[in-house]
């Protein structure tokens, strides 16, 4: 039976051109993640020549890869425990010409090589049973965008279309790819319209954070469909293009056509049923169905049905904030335990980024009963807040005790709180660091209902043509999204 595992197989760190250390990086993602892959910047075939300041700190950041490479094997190898927490030898390949991979290897054996051709980089794929990841593809074409006239569909067999560049999915979307230099979304370039002129390719997301911070909630993760937590299963499953991405919250899907899981291609013949479960971390404001590119179904919060006998909800626990101009780091000690009721399926919500690459975030749970977060929230950080949330089963009289202490800079605090599930029923409840009105503050977000977060759907598409493709879309109230790999239409069953 296939699970949901969660990765980010795209980031960086000091051994390159970006922050924060190697081992900062492994711990960080092995509390968080099931598998992981740091992929250090190691060439540019061709960096341009005219612009003499990104020469020169490219060429140093690839220096520092080779000479520490053997640092990275060595981590790799440490720190891949099947069935725990899995890892990957890569490494990101730039090019203007081409547009930029990583390249993830199936063993630890690998040293870099500097392939000076597209060619040769599938090549050495080839010969080493890598896969090669292109992403930000919808960048323009001589500005590091994707040529997707090479794209191999065997050795690419996904696409990683979000990160902290932004959508290239959609040519129109909240996430807009407006935080580097290469002159954001080319409509052209963009994977759905790509889709729509027969290329077939799965959807992932990693983060490509450059401040030693994988996993940072907001930019970007993978969910892979296998069937156990190892380096070949998961490199399979990407194989299969059973993948989907999310932008930040591990919005749970199930989505099937005829019975086949996204990535997939299914025969049909006197039509096609659609359906599908998803499980959202807040309030889902619209499940779509995506038929050759355009929006075919929305279905929304007045289809969905709510149990108010349940006694499940789940609770989202924020914090950070401080003052707008502050540039200290906040650290907070955030234990939860709850008392006649258990937590089950605790999710952290972290964010890293420029507040601080050497502080981290850390999460322990203690058997359903209670949870301690090691946090730091900082102004420079990708979001000024981290949270986390978890299913919350138990009677409304049930309760749970907070204890908050930490730092913001040298001052110390600390907070207690008592609340009982009905008082967060319909109701937020805020404390605060300082009695001052620009203080870091923590949020418990008021409960948020089991049938506003868990819905099913169900559909049949009747004009079905061969070389038809479905897509499905989530969106959450909160602005969290997901979109699962394609699912194709072969031609009539015999």
């Amino acid at each position: 039976m296939k699970q949901i595992f969660w990765g980010d197989i795209h980031n960086h760190n000091e051994i390159g051109y970006a922050q924060g250390t190697l081992e900062r990086c492994f711990r960080l993602a092995s509390n968080s993640l099931d598998f992981y892959a740091f992929t250090p910047h190691a060439w540019w075939v061709d960096v341009p020549s005219n612009d003499e300041a990104i020469r020169r700190h490219h060429e140093a950041g690839f220096a520092r890869v080779k000479a520490r490479w053997h640092e990275v094997r060595q981590a790799v190898q440490e720190h891949n425990t099947p069935g725990q927490f899995v890892t990957f030898p890569a490494w990101e390949w730039h090019s203007q010409r081409w547009g930029d991979y990583c390249i993830y290897f199936p063993d630890d054996q690998r040293e870099i090589q500097y392939a000076g051709t597209l060619d040769e980089l599938k090549e050495l794929a080839r010969r080493s049973g890598a896969i090669l990841i292109p992403h930000h593809p919808a960048y323009s074409l001589g500005w590091r965008g994707l040529d997707w006239n090479a794209l191999h569909p065997e050795l690419s067999p996904v696409v990683e279309i979000f990160s902290e560049h932004g959508n290239s999915l959609e040519a129109t979307s909240p996430w807009g790819m407006y935080s580097h230099s290469m002159g954001g979304m080319d409509r052209d370039q963009s994977a759905l319209v790509q889709l729509c002129r027969g290329r077939r390719f799965g959807l992932l997301a990693s983060g490509d954070d450059h401040f030693g911070y994988p996993g940072g909630y907001g930019q970007g993760l993978t969910a892979v469909l296998a069937e156990e937590l190892s380096r070949p299963a998961i490199l399979d499953a990407m194989r299969a293009r059973h993948t989907y991405a999310v932008t930040g919250d591990r919005i749970e899907i199930d989505f099937r056509v005829n019975d086949s899981i996204p990535g997939d291609t299914v025969a049909f013949s006197d039509g096609v049923s659609l359906r599908a479960f998803v499980a959202g971390r807040d309030r889902i404001r619209s499940v779509e169905i995506i038929k050759n590119g355009r929006h075919w179904k929305r279905f929304g919060p007045e289809t969905w049905t709510d149990d108010p006998t349940s006694d499940e909800q789940l609770l989202r626990i924020e914090w950070g904030w401080d003052l707008l101009s502050s540039t200290l780091v906040t650290t907070w000690d955030i234990q939860l335990h709850v008392k006649g009721s258990v937590m089950t399926s605790v999710v952290p919500s972290f964010c890293g980024g420029a507040g601080s690459v050497v502080e981290e975030n850390l999460l322990t749970v203690e058997q359903q009963r209670g949870l301690r977060a090691l946090s730091y929230t900082s102004r420079s950080n990708s979001r000024p807040v981290s949270s986390l949330s978890f299913i919350w089963k138990g009677p409304l009289s049930a309760s749970l005790q907070l204890e908050v202490s930490g730092r913001n800079g040298d001052r110390p605090f600390s907070r207690r709180l008592l609340i009982a599930k009905q008082e967060l029923l319909h109701h937020d409840r805020y404390i605060s660091a300082f009695d001052l009105f620009s203080s870091p503050k923590i949020k418990l977000h008021s409960l948020i209902p089991a049938g506003q977060r868990n819905v099913e759907i169900s559909t049949r598409d009747t004009a079905a043509a061969e070389g038809d493709f479905y897509l499905l879309k989530v969106e959450q109230e909160n602005g969290q999204m997901a979109w699962c790999s394609p699912v194709w239409l072969a031609g009539e069953t015999a």
